[in-house]
Formats: structure tokens, C-alpha cells, sequence
């Protein structure tokens, strides 16, 4: 626009035309789509998914206390993913929850934050129904969040998992008066967080996982009146084909650096490295993961003397073959 006003201009001077209209009309920035939220309560917690817009990197959660009459204040901020649990809810109060999208480091404008979801916690003494305020953005929605007085769902039984390629098939015992389910699964071996996936079924195959690592799942029934308590924690393993062993294993060049080649290894992931002295005893040394289409590597300076040098292949977790060839440096 601030082109086509400049040009509008110039020609203005020149005696064709009018200038460009002031003020310049300036269109939004940032991500234009809002989130679609629904969250449902449990003991001093909420659990909220919603819809990502496109191009969006994370979401902050903001709350408003509607008991205490409290500002709105940030929750949890840059949450990746699209679920979240929201802990340290007081019993008895009244929330409202809603979250606004971002693109890396800048957060949405205003008024592309989510519906408002209005839910009650359970415990306490009875507390007076508070309303909303007048902004127009927290209009509640009908979600699983809010609370009746009936008792949340109690936790699914029977969770079975089972290792498939690169993947897990859950299951589990349909809960009476659930709606839904959350299954949470857990990279035990990479320590990171849970990760939800929601499903109206009684049974979930979870993609995308790294084959040989111990996983956790975990599942939650979802109902009118909240959230039941997680199940017990389930080990499952994803599995995959056991890579062969790199072929073609050579050394080229001489001298104290050489480069060691291998041809690639379909199935496999990652190589892994590995040398030592041929002297009995001596330790091996293993060097950083070497990436699927890298076939060729120039080891680090070596010592004099005969070296035994190992290239194994790697899917995930699941070790492959490996092949072993010495070297001599003079």
C-alpha cells in the first residue's frame, strides 16, 4: 500500500492524477483465524484443547478469576501443541479461560483470542454465579467444561497397549456417562512432557513415536460434569525392522585423519560411530549421531598405531548391524 501510494504521488506532481488518500488505511498483522477452545474441569485443574489456526507456533492461556473479581492474567504461556492441563484451581471458584495464538515471539492482536470457557470447580462452599464482563470476546460457549452436579466420570479400566511400527494401539473399557477420552503417552527415555490426544472412541493408535523407546500412556474419561482421574501408568515400546549392517565399509586416505565411507543403509535413521585402539582392554569411543544420508565422515586426528573403527545403524532406538574395519596410522 505504501507503494502504491508513493507511485500515486509521483504521478500527482507530474500533473496525472490525484495523490493517494491520506491517512494510509494500515491492514492487521499477525495471525487473522481464532482458536476454537473446549476444556473440562477436574480436582483443582482444567484441561483445555482447542483448534490451532494456521501459522500458529504456540498459544498463551489467560484467566480471569470471575469469584475474586480478578483482572485477567497470563496462565501458561507459549504452550506448544494444542492441549493443556491448567493446575492450582481453587475449589468453589469460578473461572474463565480462553487463549490467544502466536507466531513465535508475537502473540496474536486482541481480538483473535478464543472463546471464553466458563467452568465451575468442584469442592468448597457454595460460591454465587458471577457473569462476564462487557467485552464481547468472552462470550461463553457451550463446551464438556461446564459443571453440573452430577460426579465426574470415574477412570476408564482395562487399558491394554500394544507395540506396533513406530506406533501404539490403545484400548480400553467404554466409561459410563464419558463423552470422550484423553490419552496421554510420554517418551519415558526422552523425559519429556505428556502429550494429549483427545478421541470419542474406546481405542487409539498413537503415530509418530520412536521405535525402541519406553513410552507411558495414560487415558481420562471426559463427561458433562468434568474429568476423572487418570489411569495407571502403561509401558509400551514402539517397534521397527532391524536396520542391516552398513555395507561397502572402508577407509580412504592415509595419515592420521582418514576418511571412513559406507554405503546407506535403507531402515535406518542414524549411524553411530565408534573407535579404539586394537590394544586389548582399550576403551571405545563413540562420536554424535551421524544422520541417515550421511555415508562418508573424516575421523577426528588418531594416535599412532592400529585402530578398530565401527559404523552401526540405527532406526530410532532399535539397533541395526554394524561392521568393523582397522586401520593402521603411522
Amino acid at each position: 500500500m505504501k507503494y502504491a501510494a508513493s507511485v500515486a504521488d509521483a504521478l500527482a506532481e507530474l500533473g496525472v492524477g490525484a495523490p493517494y488518500p491520506r491517512p494510509l488505511a494500515v491492514p492487521p498483522e499477525g495471525l487473522r483465524h481464532a482458536p476454537e477452545l473446549q476444556a473440562a474441569v477436574g480436582e483443582e485443574s482444567a484441561t483445555l484443547w482447542w483448534s490451532a489456526p494456521p501459522g500458529a507456533t504456540a498459544h498463551d492461556v489467560w484467566m480471569e478469576d470471575l469469584s475474586a473479581r480478578s483482572a485477567p492474567r497470563l496462565a501458561l504461556s507459549q504452550v506448544r501443541g494444542t492441549t493443556v492441563q491448567v493446575q492450582g484451581l481453587t475449589p468453589g471458584s469460578t473461572y474463565a479461560l480462553r487463549v490467544l495464538p502466536r507466531k513465535h515471539l508475537q502473540a496474536a492482536l486482541p481480538d483473535m483470542q478464543s472463546n471464553a470457557v466458563v467452568l465451575t470447580v468442584p469442592g468448597g462452599p457454595p460460591a454465587p454465579q458471577p457473569t462476564l464482563g462487557p467485552t464481547p470476546s468472552l462470550t461463553p460457549s457451550p463446551t464438556p467444561g461446564l459443571v453440573s452436579a452430577a460426579t465426574p466420570p470415574v477412570p476408564p479400566r482395562g487399558l491394554d497397549v500394544r507395540p506396533a511400527r513406530g506406533a501404539l494401539r490403545v484400548s480400553w473399557s467404554p466409561v459410563p456417562g464419558a463423552a470422550s477420552y484423553l490419552v496421554l503417552v510420554r517418551d519415558r527415555d526422552a523425559r519429556t512432557g505428556w502429550r494429549s490426544l483427545p478421541t470419542s472412541a474406546t481405542a487409539l493408535r498413537i503415530e509418530g513415536l520412536r521405535a525402541g523407546a519406553r513410552h507411558a500412556v495414560r487415558v481420562q474419561a471426559l463427561g458433562e460434569a468434568g474429568i476423572s482421574a487418570p489411569t495407571s501408568a502403561v509401558r509400551g515400546i514402539p517397534t521397527a525392522p532391524t536396520p542391516p549392517r552398513p555395507r561397502r565399509l572402508r577407509i580412504v586416505g592415509d595419515g592420521q585423519a582418514p576418511e571412513l565411507r559406507w554405503r546407506r543403509v535403507g531402515g535406518a535413521t542414524h549411524y553411530r560411530v565408534s573407535y579404539r585402539s586394537a590394544r586389548p582392554g582399550a576403551p571405545w569411543r563413540t562420536l554424535p549421531e551421524v544422520p541417515q544420508r550421511v555415508t562418508r565422515l573424516v575421523l577426528t586426528p588418531l594416535t599412532r598405531g592400529h585402530h578398530l573403527i565401527r559404523v552401526r545403524s540405527f532406526h530410532d532406538l532399535v539397533r541395526g548391524g554394524a561392521d568393523t574395519v582397522v586401520h593402521r596410522t603411522m
